[in-house]
């Protein structure tokens, strides 16, 4: 756990890096299976022109936010945790500190009510999903349904209901990270590159059993995301896991921790 030390932050708002120091910054992130990140985010003593960064264009009723992206972690472990677009701000006062607070989705937030309007017809379920993502102008890492049928038919009309409908015809899920699509099955997974989980490495306190697999906390680790496959090692667990949701926690000043449940692979 030696490189978890000395936390290190920079938000990059439409082209403008904000690092910590001189900027104090936190954010927290929600990560769940089947839908994209939502993260809010704090970056302390702005100026108006880092103010203006954010505000983004109006498109008819439309809008249009700067693109976000927050590196962070430690100094021997950092990495990209966040890459959307701000879907809205606004500036607090707390004390004596002027706050610029902003949501930030993992993809845009008009890619669910994409327009598709095509018909495929026999076609692989995951050839399918990849036209779908290729019309929407969203990116990919791996597409790896449980079950690739052949549909003799099928439309697609709306982006977030064709994929939501192809995954569960195929016992598949999916996950958006830093902007880019995985989709990959429900049970058919591969453990081999699973992220070690112990307290050396992260893990806080032990696991708890939850109705539907177990609950644990780490401290903030960039890499972790839902979907995520990890391996346990701790008093009470020895096992693999993948994250089905969680909420993951950042400050320069304050706690850094990410709490997770997960259910066994």
């Amino acid at each position: 756990m030696s490189q978890l030390f000395k936390r290190t932050a920079a938000v990059n708002i439409g082209g403008r890096e904000f690092k910590c120091p001189p900027f104090s910054i936190e954010f927290e992130q929600k990560v769940i299976i089947n839908a994209p990140t939502m993260t809010e985010c704090k970056l302390y003593n702005p100026n108006n022109d880092t103010i203006k960064s954010a505000e983004g264009t109006k498109k008819g009723t439309y809008y249009d936010g700067p693109q976000v992206v927050i590196t962070a972690g430690y100094e021997e472990e950092n990495g990209i945790c966040v890459l959307g677009k701000c879907s809205h701000f606004e500036v607090k006062r707390h004390g004596a500190d002027t706050i610029l607070a902003m949501k930030i989705w993992d993809t845009p937030t008009i890619w669910a009510n994409t327009m598709i309007a095509t018909t495929y017809n026999n076609l692989k379920i995951s050839s399918i999903i990849q036209a779908i993502v290729n019309k929407a102008g969203l990116r990919f890492d791996s597409i790896k349904v449980g079950s690739d049928k052949i549909l003799p038919t099928f439309t697609a009309q709306y982006f977030n209901t064709a994929l939501q409908n192809l995954c569960k015809d195929s016992d598949s899920e999916y996950f958006f990270n830093n902007g880019i699509l995985t989709v990959q099955s429900k049970t058919k997974l591969g453990t081999a590159n699973a992220i070690l989980l112990t307290p050396k490495t992260g893990l806080i306190d032990l696991p708890e059993k939850t109705q539907g697999g177990i609950k644990f906390k780490t401290l903030f680790l960039y890499k972790l995301m839902g979907g995520s496959i990890v391996k346990i090692e701790s008093n009470n667990y020895n096992s693999v896991f993948k994250i089905i949701h969680g909420k993951k926690k950042f400050s320069t000043f304050g706690k850094a921790e990410c709490e997770f449940e997960a259910q066994a692979v």
